[in-house]
């Protein structure tokens, strides 16, 4: 619905829904905007909630180099290995 209203040039806050029984009787009308701003609305991250989130990626950075290196480090033994008995 938003792209829609954006490609026909019309403000997409300005659409509505309308909720109807069985017989077509408008029960509730919701405007668009309020539907689209709810789930849009997040609390910003405090600073420790950032902090805690770059530790943690920094973490797993230095583990999967720590791995890649394991796995190279396996893989030239391995060809070592393989090169002695040709």
């Amino acid at each position: 619905m938003w792209i829609e209203a954006l490609g026909e040039r019309r403000n997409p806050n300005r659409q509505r829904f309308e909720i109807r029984d069985t017989r077509g009787e408008v029960l509730m009308v919701l405007p668009f905007s309020e539907i689209a701003e709810t789930g849009a609305r997040r609390p910003p991250c405090s600073f420790a909630a950032l902090q805690k989130n770059l530790n943690r990626t920094l973490s797993l950075q230095a583990e999967v180099k720590d791995q890649i290196g394991t796995a190279r480090r396996r893989l030239r033994e391995t060809q070592e290995t393989l090169a002695r008995f040709k």
